[in-house]
């Protein structure tokens, strides 16, 4: 049975801010590439919930539900297997190269 992805509004504002910032930087077709990527992303942890691997940066939090999932060459997906073990919940897309633990602290702590 396929999990139901859900994406948060700040994880969308990621994936905006993620788009056009390649647009920009390395053009439209780059962009592209990138989004496609996620998406397929996305419909694999649908299918895959444990694909991703739990967090150590996290450990100190005690949220067993919650992995994350690199995508090459530099974007990483923070989400969350709900207890009901039918949805996932995507909290966070960055690349790979901030500083994960304060963004994790910093939007984990919103929840």
């Amino acid at each position: 049975m396929a999990y139901k992805v859900k994406i948060t509004r700040s994880a969308e504002r990621d994936i905006l801010d993620l788009i056009a910032y390649l647009t920009t930087t390395f053009g439209e077709s780059t962009a592209r590439k990138a989004f496609a990527s996620l998406r397929r992303a996305f419909d694999k942890l649908a299918r895959f919930p444990e694909l991703g691997t739990s967090i150590a940066e996290l450990g100190d939090l005690s949220l067993p539900y919650h992995r994350s999932l690199v995508l090459p060459p530099h974007t990483r997906i923070l989400y969350q297997v709900a207890e009901d073990h039918h949805t996932i919940y995507i909290h966070i897309v960055c690349n790979t190269r901030q500083d994960f633990e304060s963004l994790c602290l910093k939007r984990l702590s919103r929840l």
